[in-house]
């Protein structure tokens, strides 16, 4: 466990001194879509392998790439802008943008436990009506006495 931290801070060190080499490589447009797609893919093996592990290391690649490659190419979108533009336009992203999607975020992420929830509600009872089912059948064919001598 003690070595988590120290690889990804590794990971965030390489990634954050091959960010140039990178975009240079691959280009700003490339990098902002390889991102969330290496962040999906590392989402949809959890939802393969879950545990503690896939999880740390979706956590970790998701913040080394946030803070390094996916931060550096966001910044080159704002060369091309006037000084005014640039303020402006990184104020409103950065205050109102990344705190509007940390709320739908949210708001998503309550909205499937929801459903989640609504739906152990709704199978449960289903579950113990075909459980009922199931061992009045069960007793029709054996005794009490019998399912003890079986066992």
């Amino acid at each position: 466990m003690g070595s988590w931290p120290r690889s990804g801070v590794r990971w965030y060190l390489l990634f954050g001194l091959l960010s140039g080499p990178i975009l240079r490589l691959f280009g700003v447009p490339a990098v902002l879509f390889a991102v969330p797609v290496v962040l999906g893919v590392a989402v949809g093996v959890f939802a393969i392998l879950p545990g503690f592990s896939t999880v740390a290391v979706v956590k970790v690649a998701s913040k080394t790439f946030d803070y390094s490659i996916f931060r550096v190419a966001k910044e080159i979108l704002y060369i091309p802008l006037s000084h005014n533009e640039k303020t402006m336009g990184k104020s409103l992203i950065d205050i109102l943008g990344y705190r509007i999607a940390k709320v739908g975020t949210s708001l998503l992420m309550l909205g499937i436990l929801a459903w989640i929830t609504t739906l152990t509600l709704v199978v449960i009872p289903v579950w113990l009506w075909i459980t009922h089912v199931v061992v009045k059948r069960f007793r029709n064919k054996v005794s009490r006495k019998e399912e003890l001598q079986s066992v």
